[in-house]
């Protein structure tokens, strides 16, 4: 049986000099995914499209973009000891049909490829219950 998902949306971005944190809303609940400072940079690099040197996110997106394949989902798959674990989705259309890949991928990945693309990014129930509540 399929765990129910929750569509997320981005809240906002905080930064300091020791992490960078996603703060994400799915059903009314805020939660943050905490990762390494520079995170937080290339989001403001991405959402004000501002030239700067490529990242592991920009190289994963050009063998994208050669292979002629897109990011069709990000989804929220686990947390545990307050580390989250995602899974993006990609398609590749060869020859009138289309082919739909799975792969594990960090959330600060996902969650950067899913904001430079305007693509959908989901949570599981679990990953929302599990999550602790964001106060701003």
């Amino acid at each position: 049986m399929r765990e129910k998902t929750h569509k997320i949306q981005f809240s906002k971005i905080v930064q300091s000099n020791h992490y960078s944190a996603f703060i994400l809303e799915a059903e009314g609940k805020k939660f943050a995914i905490y990762t390494k400072p520079d995170a937080g940079v290339h989001i403001e690099n991405i959402l004000e499209k501002r030239e700067y040197r490529p990242q592991t996110h920009q190289f994963i997106d050009t063998i994208f973009s050669g292979f002629n394949i897109s990011i069709k989902k990000v989804v929220l798959t686990g947390v545990k000891n307050n580390v989250y674990f995602s899974s993006i989705f990609l398609s590749k259309k060869n020859e009138g049909q289309e082919d739909i890949l799975e792969i594990d991928a960090r959330p600060s990945d996902s969650l950067l490829l899913a904001l430079k693309h305007d693509t959908e990014v989901l949570c599981t129930q679990s990953v929302l219950d599990a999550s602790p509540p964001y106060i701003d």
